[in-house]
């Protein structure tokens, strides 16, 4: 019965985790910390570097996950608006 209880928690994290990634799959960069100037901690050994390597300068970089969970969400409502019958012509709503 705890294993049971451990899987649905465990489903209920990721499920979480990909409703997270749909509505905000975009973070502020852990490297950079999302300023405008590099952070003293990655200054090069000749001054400070021109953009940071994990956000090129754009100071957000995506979630884990967050392009395939948006993709397969795409991919769903593409397939039901595919499956829905078509209006005759001339038919208003």
């Amino acid at each position: 019965m705890i294993i049971f209880h451990l899987i649905l928690a465990a489903m209920a994290l990721a499920f979480g985790y990909c409703v997270l990634a749909l509505v905000k799959p975009s973070r502020k960069c852990g490297r950079c910390k999302g300023s405008s100037r590099g952070s003293r901690r990655y200054l090069g050994l000749f001054g400070p570097m021109g953009k940071c390597r994990r956000c090129k300068g754009m100071r957000k970089h995506h979630r884990l996950g967050a392009k395939t969970v948006h993709r397969f969400a795409w991919l769903v409502i593409n397939e039901i608006r595919d499956r829905r019958p078509e209006r005759p012509e001339g038919q208003d709503i």
